[in-house]
Parts: structure tokens; sequence; C-alpha cells
């Protein structure tokens, strides 16, 4: 209806990956980025504007070219999120999604208790 066509899912899909870049030729563990690319990186894959953005076109203040490219966005901070590849810290790590963050081996062992036998 719009016309708007695949260009915003696209660009703004790849978009925020695209501090990466930065810190090509950087020297860095496996598994990290460019320690230039991380402040970028970061502000990039923060929820806020994208969400922002998509509010402001759905009210009417912003195109609907600007709703196409906010949920892209979104949905490429979403994603990477979900497959572990959130925001990084100042070595270009990977960083928890929550200070709280525990995998099952950091918990503490469960007391078991076993069953009565006629109980």
């Amino acid at each position: 209806q719009h016309g708007l066509g695949l260009v915003p899912v696209i660009l703004f899909g790849i978009l925020p990956h695209m501090p990466v870049l930065l810190g090509i030729r950087q020297p860095r563990p496996r598994g990290h980025i460019g320690t230039r690319a991380v402040p970028l990186f970061n502000a990039l894959h923060q929820p806020l504007v994208p969400v922002a953005i998509v509010g402001l076109a759905l009210i009417g203040l912003l195109p609907p070219l600007w709703l196409v490219a906010g949920l892209a966005w979104l949905g490429h901070i979403v994603v990477d999120w979900g497959m572990g590849d959130g925001l990084r810290t100042r070595d270009g790590g990977h960083r928890p999604a929550a200070a709280s963050w525990r995998t099952r081996a950091d918990l503490p062992p469960t007391v078991t208790v076993s069953p009565v036998a006629g109980g």
C-alpha cells in the first residue's frame, strides 16, 4: 500500500551490526569485536530508540517508512539477544543479558528427599 519494498527491512535489519566493521583490523580474542566498535555497537543494540520510532510512527508523527524501519531494527535486537549475541563488554566480549544471569550449573545443589514408604 505504501510502496516501501524490502529496502527498509534489509537496511535496518543489518544496520545495527555495521559497527563491527570499525574493529575489523584490531587484534582481539576469538568471539570478541574490536574495542573501537563496542560503544556504537551497544548503542545500536539498545531497544529504546527503535521502540520510540515505532511508537511515533504508530501515532502518526512519523511516516510508515519509520514504522517498518523501527520494527526491523527492533527485530534485529530481539533476534541477537535471543541468540546470546546482545550487548558487549568494554573489551568486546559478550555481556550477560542481566547482572543476575546464572546458568543451571551455577545454582547450588538442591536438597532431595526420598519418599517414605507407607507414608
